[in-house]
């Protein structure tokens, strides 16, 4: 018996059942399946701007971004107002580090959706990755006030970018009462705080940092000293966290606590060993098997002694420098004045962008008569060391430094230090030599605002850009300066 003929649309509720079929398998986290399902719907209907789209987000959450973004523009080729796609297709272009490209589609986006708040968000992040600040925070400003929750938290990280943290506070506070109960929330809100100088509120939001603590076993919460704890007569296990300049900067708590009576397990990053050794009653390499009974990382430790701008300690030097390294260091540094240089930072740091200067940057410094100059950096590129070897009466110890033993000891032989901030002006400032630090307009919350001097380390000499972006201002007082200081010597 002939069978019926089949319906028109026959095709289209098959493709439709390949696609629920995928989008069932999605539900189950089962992508491989489901992409198979999608590319089946594409068999039947090679136009079918959905069975496109959720293959791109299929590609994606299988960690194929460029075929995710393949499949998002075969979307758009089909369905050009396609919101969703273009919206989508920013986010992949972001994440792939194409900021322009991504603001573009977030820009269609935008004008297709005009009211959707999330559209003006975008736009704002692309632009913010793009390191036009003033502009992002238009468009986040457009999408708080029309109640687009996460664009209040991220007013907050972009008006501290721009070294304004009272308006940081305002927004993220105002993130908070809406409702945004994010870590990165009541983090931001602390390092408004703490650069402001109200430490003690300050070190209770820096906790909401995320605190990596792998050899701990999940006893986290349970062993983790505070100050409030009894740590006399018992064994204290103090780790680094964050980077060598955090640990310079907060090792000098140990001693405090070896006062109180507790014997302090002190592990470091292995650049700092030697450095450190005798500070605590044990120091080890990160990652070392120790036994404890109540622990504290580096940067916790101001919040357990309810540190506030009135009871920083700092006595320097709280660092000592090997006699033996001192001595064969001093005889390659040069006639005084002898004065270190670090003008970069390491690249791979967060905010390397802002705090370091590229070498054209400081020639003017270099051009000053009678200096001896010292670079101080470890790793310099090729062209650095070509155009360094045209500079008169200038050295190049760093890339000769085994660890920070050795850098320590080369500052001690300096009559100053002119460097970013970097671990070494934390470690200059540790050893209590005269330090001149240049910083970016929004500087670490470690050097507060509006101050020349640091009360972490009396030694240190703060140069602030007076605008964002402006090194060349920063090196030229800083000239200025060192005209005078080679005058004086």
């Amino acid at each position: 018996m002939p069978q019926p003929p089949e319906p028109p649309d026959s095709n289209a509720r098959e493709v439709a059942a390949r696609i629920a079929h995928g989008h069932a398998l999605a539900r189950l986290g089962e992508w491989a399946q489901a992409a198979s399902r999608y590319y089946a719907a594409l068999e039947m209907a090679p136009g079918s701007a959905e069975a496109h789209f959720h293959l791109a987000n299929t590609r994606a959450q299988m960690g194929d971004i460029s075929g995710a973004i393949d499949s998002l523009h075969d979307t758009l080729a089909f369905a050009p107002d396609h919101v969703a796609a273009r919206t989508n297709l920013g986010h992949l272009l972001r994440a792939t580090g194409q900021p322009a490209a991504a603001l573009e589609e977030y820009r269609r986006a935008m004008y297709l959706a005009p009211r959707d708040p999330a559209a003006r968000y975008h736009v704002a992040t692309a632009l913010a990755d793009l390191d036009r600040l003033e502009e992002a925070v238009v468009w986040f400003t457009q999408a708080a006030e029309a109640g687009h929750l996460p664009a209040f938290a991220a007013l907050g990280t972009v008006q501290m970018q721009l070294g304004q943290p009272g308006a940081a506070l305002r927004w993220f506070r105002l993130a908070r009462q809406a409702g945004d109960s994010a870590a990165s929330v009541r983090l931001g809100e602390g390092l408004s705080l703490l650069t402001m100088g109200d430490l003690q509120a300050g070190w209770d939001g820096y906790e909401a940092r995320p605190v990596p603590s792998p050899f701990l076993g999940g006893r986290d919460a349970a062993l983790r000293w505070n100050g409030s704890q009894r740590i006399a007569g018992r064994t204290l296990l103090v780790w680094a966290e964050q980077g060598l300049g955090d640990s310079i900067m907060f090792v000098r708590y140990v001693p405090l606590l070896r006062q109180r009576g507790a014997r302090v397990i002190l592990t470091v990053q292995a650049p700092l060993l030697a450095l450190m050794d005798g500070l605590a009653n044990q120091v080890v390499p990160e990652g070392s098997t120790v036994t404890f009974d109540l622990h504290c990382p580096l940067p916790s430790l101001p919040r357990a002694f309810a540190t506030e701008l009135e009871t920083i300690p700092a006595r320097v030097p709280y660092l000592q420098v090997d006699i033996n390294r001192l001595k064969r260091w001093q005889a390659r540094l040069g006639p005084s004045p002898r004065v270190g240089l670090v003008w970069a930072g390491n690249p791979d740091h967060g905010g390397d962008r802002q705090r370091s200067l590229v070498r054209a940057d400081i020639a003017p410094l270099l051009a000053i008569p009678g200096i001896a100059w010292n670079v101080l950096q470890k790793e310099l590129s090729a062209d650095d060391e070509v155009a360094l070897s045209e500079v008169p009466d200038l050295r190049v110890p760093g890339p000769g430094f085994g660890d920070f033993a050795d850098t320590a000891a080369a500052i001690a032989g300096l009559d100053l230090v002119v460097t970013v901030d970097t671990s070494v002006a934390h470690l200059a400032g540790a050893l209590g030599r005269p330090c001149w630090i240049m910083l970016p307009h929004a500087a670490d919350f470690r050097w507060l605002r509006d101050r020349d001097d640091s009360p972490w380390y009396p030694s240190v000499r703060l140069f602030r850009q007076a605008r964002r972006g402006d090194w060349p201002g920063v090196v030229a007082a800083v000239a200025d300066a060192l005209r005078d200081f080679a005058a004086g010597r």
